[in-house]
């Protein structure tokens, strides 16, 4: 039942996260992610240019997509450093930067975000039925690092190895180096 379902997640402290017609929130931030790239680093924006970007960051922020998020602000990052680079960053822009990392700090010191973006990306939590759930980074060391020259050049199949890997990386271990250059 599906209510009984909702129900039980709610009560663990699941908390519900924007995917729109997709399986998860990382798989929205994947088609997120592009678009913003391509605005922040187009030469001439115009004002309505500016405010999607703003919202199609917002909502890998509201996604809680660990990876969404680290890549939204590694963007962000570079969008700043090349205006600050080139010299044409305007005042009201390092007021609202400035802005943005002070609200943001207040924002993970005041509630448990930093906890839940640590909880879902390097610890694991546990499920309902006790059993431990897999998190995004967790189990990288032990799968990439123990590999073969032969793994790692052609991969270990795409074969499900109990561990959850995000994205490029199930690529990788999958098809190798080799295969992540022709895909």
């Amino acid at each position: 039942n599906k209510d009984i379902y909702i129900l039980s997640h709610f009560q663990s402290g699941f908390r519900f996260r924007p995917y729109s017609l997709l399986n998860e929130p990382a798989a929205l931030c994947v088609y997120l992610i592009l678009p913003l790239a391509l605005i922040m680093f187009k030469t001439d924006k115009s004002k309505k240019e500016h405010i999607l970007a703003v919202f199609l960051s917002a909502c890998c922020v509201f996604s809680l997509s660990a990876t969404g998020i680290m890549v939204m602000a590694f963007i962000w990052v570079l969008y700043f450093l090349n205006r600050i680079k080139t010299g044409v960053i305007k005042r009201v822009e390092i007021v609202l930067l400035l802005f943005v990392i002070v609200s943001g700090i207040a924002i993970i010191c005041s509630t448990d975000i930093w906890t839940y973006f640590m909880t879902q990306a390097f610890h694991g939590r546990i499920s309902m039925d006790g059993l431990m759930q897999s998190t995004r980074f967790r189990d990288l060391n032990s799968i990439l690092y123990n590999r073969g020259l032969v793994e790692t050049v052609l991969g270990s199949t795409l074969a499900y190895n109990g561990a959850y890997l995000p994205g490029w990386i199930r690529v990788y271990y999958g098809l190798g180096i080799l295969g992540v250059s022709l895909f």
